[in-house]
């Protein structure tokens, strides 16, 4: 029996992923501070935009929609509360 693998689209998108170090290093970002010292070492900020959860299961930033692999079934949970535009006076 073959597993339905679903990403899950609310705040933010849940999935397991097929290659999980490749999203590690899609969302991992290093940023090098612009001190101005000249030694040897650099200030290097590592931001990482990306969340392990129980199962192999990583949580990614709902804009990353790219990352989600094409044979995946995208349950969008996202809640919208249409709201009327106002006429302007």
């Amino acid at each position: 029996m073959t597993e339905i693998k679903k990403a899950i689209i609310s705040n933010r998108i849940y999935f397991k992923p097929v290659d999980l170090k490749e999203v590690i290093k899609t969302l991992t970002y290093r940023i090098e501070s612009k001190s101005g010292q000249k030694g040897k070492f650099k200030n290097i900020e590592i931001i990482k935009n990306y969340r392990i959860l129980p199962q192999d299961i990583v949580s990614v930033p709902q804009g990353r929609v790219d990352l989600i692999p094409q044979d995946y079934v995208v349950i969008d949970k996202r809640v919208t509360n249409p709201v009327p535009f106002p006429v302007p006076k």
